[in-house]
């Protein structure tokens, strides 16, 4: 017997006896749509929304300022993803046992409007089971996502310190874990400072008041890396803009008011 939910997926019905059918799950009114439309609702209902690989690597790990903060907030994710793995596979029990459940209760009932009740609970817990069971394909997916990047990390080197320590050992031992961290806020807010330097020209209250928390020394630093980096941008910026607006005036590339249609002078390139 094969059981469909309303995503037109298969559900696990090894646990129905075969006197026991649930009803079949309601449909949405999708008469007012296009045959267009009812193609995109099934795509929707069936693709994985899961956090891609791209936003992984580059905007949850690449966001991180230093390998150390990169290595430990991946690892802080993927423990995120196996909790919800466990949880999840939790919930799936609990829904086999509620199928159970609901099987015993319409063996005995004697009401037809009693059974008729508990069929449309069945229904809807089979449905609740599989909408699990894709919750916890998505999270198994995102958590092998969180191994490519760490694995990644491994193979460039990134995932070791200058003198080739593993950096798994910073997140067992509190001693250097202190040193990657205090490193780790002179570099972010050194950098957040650049960043209030070219975008306003003067450092923000918010990172300044931050960067006076820090030791004398620390604090200087911070600022020689902020004033370093925001001119190197700044000059960067500048030589990349002259190329482009003689690029535009040449006819070399067409001035698109579209990003997405935007060409890319060929001295940019690469």
């Amino acid at each position: 017997m094969t059981i469909m939910n309303n995503g037109g997926q298969k559900m696990d019905d090894k646990h129905l006896p075969e006197t026991v059918v649930p009803m079949p799950m309601p449909m949405t009114d999708t008469s007012m749509l296009s045959e267009k439309e009812k193609d995109l609702l099934e795509l929707a209902l069936a693709t994985d929304h899961g956090t891609p690989l791209f936003k992984i690597r580059h905007f949850v790990g690449d966001a991180q300022i230093t390998r150390y903060a990169k290595y430990k907030q991946l690892m802080l994710e993927l423990r995120s993803r196996e909790e919800i793995i466990e949880q999840t596979l939790v919930t799936l029990e609990k829904n086999k046992a509620h199928i159970e459940e609901v099987q015993e209760m319409i063996a005995s009932a004697t009401s037809e409007a009693t059974k008729k009740k508990l069929h449309w609970d069945l229904t809807s817990h089979i449905n609740d089971m599989a909408k699990t069971q894709r919750r916890l394909q998505m999270a198994y997916r995102e958590r092998g996502h969180f191994f490519q990047v760490l694995n990644e990390m491994y193979e460039t080197g990134e995932a070791y310190l200058e003198d080739g320590t593993d950096m798994r050992k910073a997140l067992v031992d509190d001693e250097l874990a202190e040193q990657l961290e205090a490193e780790h806020w002179t570099y972010r807010l050194g950098k957040q400072a650049a960043l209030d330097l070219i975008a306003y020209g003067h450092i923000g209250t918010g990172n300044l008041e931050a960067i006076s928390m820090m030791s004398e020394a620390q604090a200087v630093k911070t600022l020689q890396l902020a004033m370093t980096y925001s001119h190197t941008v700044k000059k960067e910026l500048g030589l990349m803009e002259q190329t482009i607006i003689e690029a535009i005036d040449s006819g070399r590339i067409n001035s698109r008011l579209d990003i997405e249609k935007q060409e890319t002078p060929k001295e940019l390139e690469g």
